[in-house]
């Protein structure tokens, strides 16, 4: 089975909508901004949900398996969210857990804080 994914931008349609925006007027230029101001942010949105898809789940299978807490912290801005794992004593990353190695790299912050007998984890991720 073959599969094709094709990105390319047919140059005619650029050129297209260049010479049709040239047309507008300033009433749809700014119909216009908002309309795409909007599609910004739906897929922010769709980005934001694949993360939390991805990552959460193998978040929560780490804290299980290592007897901790997990706390999912939503922030007032639509492309941050943060996550605090609570772990007793220690923990090990190896081989085995390359998928929550992974997903602690995609974390735009990390911080790692020991007390006694515990370990806290707090990942920020956004888009």
């Amino acid at each position: 089975m073959e599969k094709l994914y094709d990105y390319r931008t047919d140059p005619g349609l650029v050129l297209k909508a260049q010479e049709h925006l040239d047309c507008i007027t300033d009433r749809q230029l700014i119909q216009l901004s908002e309309y795409l101001y909007q599609i910004e942010q739906e897929e922010r949105e769709k980005d934001m949900d694949y993360i939390k898809n991805m990552i959460l789940p193998v978040l929560q299978k780490f804290a299980e398996r290592e007897e901790g807490t997990l706390k999912i912290i939503d922030s007032d801005i639509n492309d941050i969210f943060s996550v605090v794992i609570d772990l007793p004593y220690s923990f090990v990353l190896d081989s085995g857990n390359m998928d929550v190695r992974l997903a602690m790299m995609m974390a735009n912050y990390i911080s790692f804080k020991a007390s006694e007998n515990q370990v806290e984890i707090d990942l920020s991720y956004n888009c």
